[in-house]
């Protein structure tokens, strides 16, 4: 689930991952790294039930 910058793609990792995974495959100077793709996070938000929480109204009185 987590994925070498090099082999990211947009539609796994995301535009930003993607874009600078494809200029590290054309041999341009990027900084090499990892991203999580998409169904890690996704599966970290089930286990964690975020997505209970993100739909509760926030009562700080925030805007």
């Amino acid at each position: 689930m987590i994925v070498p910058l090099a082999s990211a793609t947009a539609g796994t990792c995301g535009g930003k991952a993607g874009a600078l995974g494809a200029l590290l495959r054309a041999g341009l100077p990027v900084p090499d790294g990892f991203v999580l793709a998409f169904a890690a996070y996704r599966a970290a938000v089930r286990g964690l039930d975020l997505e209970r929480l993100a739909a509760e109204p926030d009562r700080t009185g925030a805007a």
